[in-house]
Parts: structure tokens; sequence; C-alpha cells
């Protein structure tokens, strides 16, 4: 088979690969996953259908994952051919899928700290003049003031620390993080316990996609499920879920969650 041929097949599979729906693929398991929790509400986590969904979800998520691994496969190996002319395929033929099989990309990367609430400094109250940080939101308008969920995250953020926490102005189509805390750009979002249910991994991963969603509002993430019965089994689980979603595993850089008993703190860096 001549270069010209090879080339020309490369290309033509990359097309393909990059055609594949990764993005409606992942929408597909978020909402399998959905149907999960809902029957797990239902008929309970040890139900035979509730393990068979359980079982879909996992394959699903393998198939995507597996999916984008192949795409960057082929991408690579048409660039391989299309700057060697006159090359032959790598000698190193291994199947692309074997990690992705044993390995997932939350594997690779550092674990997050999870520990009892950080308790205020001695000598902290209500009154800011006792904070070690201090808030910057002197706006007026909900384009230039903390809602009320932000503040609390705010609050907490400058009781604990010598944190100077800024609200960051921004229209309301604007895709913006929330604050910046000591000059970094921080996306804050709060957890809800409506009609009673709990926050699960589901809620947690979908908190996070939406902080990522149309390019970002922050790499940097504050989860505050303070009010709810949030766990930090499912807090660990929502996390990894996310990150092993194809094309998710670079997009973060840290992602903390406040539970009623617990503060977990993920650091892409350790």
């Amino acid at each position: 088979m001549n270069d010209q041929t090879i080339s020309g097949q490369a290309e033509n599979l990359r097309l393909t690969a990059d055609a594949v729906p990764l993005n409606e693929a992942n929408a597909l398991c978020d909402t399998i996953e959905a149907l999960r929790d809902q029957l797990a509400g239902i008929l309970g986590t040890n139900d035979e259908l509730v393990s068979e969904a359980h079982r879909i979800a996992e394959t699903a998520a393998d198939i995507v994952r597996t999916l984008a691994n192949l795409r960057t496969t082929i991408q690579d190996t048409s660039s391989h051919h299309h700057g060697n002319t006159g090359g032959h395929r790598p000698a190193n033929t291994s199947n692309p899928t074997a990690s992705t099989q044993t390995e997932k990309p939350y594997d690779r990367l550092p674990k997050p700290s999870i520990s009892k609430p950080q308790p205020l400094p001695a000598g902290v109250t209500g009154d800011p003049a006792t904070w070690p940080g201090r808030i910057e939101d002197n706006g007026t308008t909900d384009e230039t003031r903390f809602s009320s969920d932000e503040r609390s995250v705010a609050e907490r953020l400058a009781q604990t620390g010598p944190n100077i926490v800024r609200r960051v102005p921004h229209g309301k189509d604007d895709r913006t993080a929330d604050a910046t805390v000591n000059g970094s750009l921080v996306e804050f979002k709060t957890l809800q316990q409506k009609d009673g249910q709990i926050p699960t991994r589901k809620t947690v991963k979908k908190m996070i996609r939406k902080s990522q969603n149309k390019g970002g509002q922050s790499p940097d993430v504050i989860i505050d499920g303070r009010k709810t019965g949030l766990t930090p089994e499912e807090a660990l689980n929502g996390l990894k879920a996310y990150l092993n979603a194809p094309e998710n595993a670079d997009k973060l850089s840290r992602v903390r969650v406040w539970g009623k008993v617990f503060d977990f703190d993920w650091k892409r860096e350790g």
C-alpha cells in the first residue's frame, strides 16, 4: 500500500472519528445515570433493576471513553503519515483501548483531601471586623453584588483565612466566574435539598459540568452543600464521574465541596 493511499485512509478515518457525537453521548450517559438514581430512590440501591441500570451506565461511559481514545489514536496516526512520506505504520500496534479498560483518567490524578469542616479561628464572629479576610462587594445591582448563596460562600472564605473575595461584575448572559479569591477566578455553586432529596454524585457532576459549559467560568470551583445531606462519598464519586467523562480530565484545577460534616478539597497539583 503506497503512502498516498495510507494517508488518504488515515484522513478519512480521522474525519469519521471527529464526527462521533461525544457531547450527545455524554448527555445520554447522564440520562442513564439519572434514571438509575430515580430507580434507586424508588426501589432501593440493592434492587436488581438498579444494579442493571448501573451496569448499563458504566458500559455507556466506557464506550464513550473508548471512542474518544480511538479518535485521538487515529488523529496521531494521520499526523504521522502526513509528516513522514514513505513511512510505515509504527511498530507499536498495541490495542489503543487496553489502558482505558484498566485505568481511567481520575486514576492518574492526585486524590482529594477529606476532613472535618475547617473551624473558625479564635475570636472570629459574625462581625466582619473580626475576620482575617474581607469581602469587597459594594454593588447595588444584581450584576455587581453577591446573591445570598454566593455571599455565604464568600463569608466562609473570609472568615476562615486571609482571603480577599471580590465580586466579578457580569451581565446576565456572560460566562464569567462569580468571584476572585486573592486575585484568582473562582466559581461558586450551591446545592439545594429539594423535597428532601439528598444530593448524589449525579448532582455534584452536574454542578461541575455547569461550571465548565461553553468554555467554562473557572477551572476552580467551590460547591457549597452545607445545607444538604451530601456525603463525602457522593462528592468524590461526582468528581470522579466528571473527570472520567471524555475530554474532561484537563478542564479542572481545583474543586472544593463543603458538606455539613466534611470539607473536600481536590487540587490538580499536589
